[in-house]
């Protein structure tokens, strides 16, 4: 109840559509889940709100995670915060 009510003040929609709505899961580390991005592309296909699918190529580039990890395995090893 309280996820449905935030996200009625933010968006303005109603609690109704709160609830119907398919939302994605976000990590913590900032990492995409793409199969849940996937279903969420499915039901908005479903709802005839896109008319094509993006490919996982499309939707996601992790070159930034990518080098994030590399600096923080480097100073994990120098002991650098």
């Amino acid at each position: 109840p309280e996820n449905v009510a935030l996200l009625v003040k933010e968006t303005g929609d109603t609690p109704e559509l709160v609830r119907q709505s398919c939302w994605p899961t976000l990590r913590v580390d900032g990492r995409v889940d793409l199969a849940s991005t996937e279903e969420f592309q499915h039901w908005l296909q479903r709802k005839g709100l896109v008319p094509t699918l993006a490919t996982p190529a499309q939707m996601w580039d992790a070159t930034f995670l990518v080098y994030a990890d590399s600096v923080l395995k480097l100073r994990q090893r120098e002991g650098t915060p």
